[in-house]
């Protein structure tokens, strides 16, 4: 089952954090990148706070969570910045403060 979980949660990761494409529309350019920004970021957020919950609930260990946050944040910079990847860390330990633990150290600002 472990086994299972964790690879799910790695095949996800590779769709959680690829920018969302849309289609602008006439008019409203300007409006349509911080609406697909504002996506991609709660989506990232939810992938990291449930790699989070199942480790804290001993579904999966720790070391497997952080395997799976470290590649949605490799592919948060990969596809935006390493200022994105750090601020999706900062919103989802807002909430969660207790998933530090399992956030690499390389993207914790405190």
């Amino acid at each position: 089952m472990k086994k299972l979980l964790i690879s799910l949660l790695l095949i996800a990761c590779n769709f959680a954090v690829s920018p969302v494409k849309a289609h602008l529309k006439k008019g409203h350019p300007r409006d349509m990148p911080i609406y697909i920004e504002m996506i991609d970021t709660g989506r990232d957020i939810g992938w990291i706070e449930s790699a989070c919950a199942t480790a804290y609930i001993g579904k999966v260990s720790p070391s497997h969570a952080e395997l799976v946050i470290r590649e949605i944040l490799k592919k948060a910079t990969e596809n935006f910045s390493n200022i994105y990847a750090i601020s999706i860390v900062d919103e989802t330990l807002k909430g969660y403060p207790q998933c530090a633990k399992y956030i690499p150290r390389e993207y914790l600002t405190k």
